[in-house]
């Protein structure tokens, strides 16, 4: 489906899991199942945001209309975006979500081993045929949050239901191969427990490092670090004071706009292309946008040498959590500065600033980020769905290969794990 709207004949069904659809020209798409009536929006402008922000939450940044407008206007060329609201049989609003249509690289699924080989093999033969089309429950940039949201007393099984129909359909007019719905925390498990019932698998993510705020000065913190890890942080200070280095921390978009050239951007594609796992390369106008659209809640860190920029972060807040979503680096003076680690530092300086309870380090680099900073781990869930009978039967065949266990490494005694 183009991201202008197509008229679709379809007949009424009886089954709940396949709704009709009447899409029309220039108007919103409305899809009804049993008990359950789905509204599509085909770009974020048309998005009722008053509807739309009776579910959200106030302090849920990710499903802020600003930060979609952001992904959407920047990743356009990438992905095809839709915003669903479900109602309920007397019309009242009761879930929220959004979804895209994005082209992933299969390879970068698998754990190193045997199916990494295999898919190297493939790819080498042709890079074509391992590239997926996948309609996402979700949003295509990797911050270990869920882009699907109820309202209290909703009826979850209606309303998934409804959401599989509306994804299927979606998945068959774009030509995807899979369906995936992410990336879900512990705690929203419980409301997801019918999608099994529905044909979905659901895998592990990767974990996302945390850190619990228990401190409220720098010096308080400092105090409660065992003494190799105080040591490492002085280490990193000294470093990067006796080269005469800064750290600012700004949201001025005119000096943002000066400091994030394409070169600075460049460090960013260089820690992508270190990663295992790339789902995806953001573009830079994507870094610019983020402080233009949400001035009071993105900030960015950068560490500078004179007026040149030798790393940098993006990162976003809210009331309860502070998140360094991605970074760049010079790697040739990393070492020499430790500007990875005096980043981390700065990130959790800026959390105190802003007074919030969790920093959401992101997930990767686990080991270094607990012997730093002192995170732990807490999982992240999605669910799968093979569209066609091939690619659901790659599925249960490989399941476990393409979607491996990934225990948690470094936990806190307040993590819970969900039963299986």
């Amino acid at each position: 489906m183009s991201q202008a709207a197509r008229r679709i004949d379809s007949k009424a069904v009886q089954d709940a899991a396949a709704p009709t659809l009447s899409i029309y020209d220039g108007q919103r798409t409305k899809a009804r199942a049993a008990g359950c009536e789905v509204e599509v929006w085909n770009s974020v402008g048309e998005i009722d945001v008053t509807l739309w922000n009776q579910i959200r939450d106030p302090d849920d940044i990710y499903m802020d209309v600003r930060l979609l407008r952001v992904v959407e206007e920047t990743m356009a060329r990438d992905g095809v975006f839709r915003y669903a609201i479900f109602r309920d049989s007397e019309g009242k609003p009761v879930a929220i979500s959004c979804v895209c249509t994005y082209t992933i690289d299969a390879s970068v699924l698998a754990e190193p081993g045997l199916t990494t080989r295999i898919f190297g093999a493939i790819k080498a033969i042709s890079p074509a045929l391992m590239q997926y089309r996948v309609v996402l429950c979700g949003l295509p940039f990797s911050g270990g949050q869920s882009h699907l949201r109820f309202a209290p007393g909703a009826d979850h099984a209606a309303v998934l239901k409804a959401l599989d129909g509306l994804l299927s359909q979606i998945a068959r007019e774009d030509r995807a191969k899979c369906i995936v719905l992410k990336e879900f925390e512990s705690h929203e498990l419980d409301a997801l427990e019918a999608v099994g019932q529905l044909g979905y698998r659901r895998a592990d993510s990767l974990p996302m490092n945390t850190v619990r705020m228990q401190h409220s000065t720098i010096d308080d913190y400092l105090a409660s670090m065992n003494g190799p890890r105080r040591r490492d942080f002085r280490k990193s200070q000294k470093k990067f004071e006796a080269a005469g280095l800064k750290m600012i921390t700004t949201s001025d978009q005119a000096e943002i706009e000066r400091l994030y050239t394409d070169e600075v951007h460049h460090m960013y594609e260089a820690v992508v292309s270190r990663s295992h796992t790339k789902f995806e390369l953001l573009p830079p106008e994507f870094f610019r946008e983020m402080t233009r659209r949400l001035p009071e809640n993105c900030e960015f860190i950068f560490a500078l040498e004179n007026d040149h920029v030798l790393g940098f972060g993006l990162c976003l807040y809210s009331g309860h959590d502070y998140l360094p979503l991605f970074c760049g680096v010079d790697y040739e003076r990393n070492r020499d500065y430790d500007l990875y680690f005096n980043m981390l530092y700065q990130v959790y300086a800026n959390s105190l600033r802003h007074g919030v309870a969790e920093i959401r380090l992101g997930q990767n680099a686990d080991q270094c980020k607990a012997s730093r900073m002192g995170s732990f781990q807490t999982p992240r869930y999605f669910y799968v769905k093979g569209v066609g009978v091939i690619m659901q039967t790659v599925i249960r065949l490989l399941g476990k290969q393409l979607f491996p266990e990934r225990p948690l490494a470094i936990l806190s005694r307040n993590v819970e794990q969900p039963t299986q």
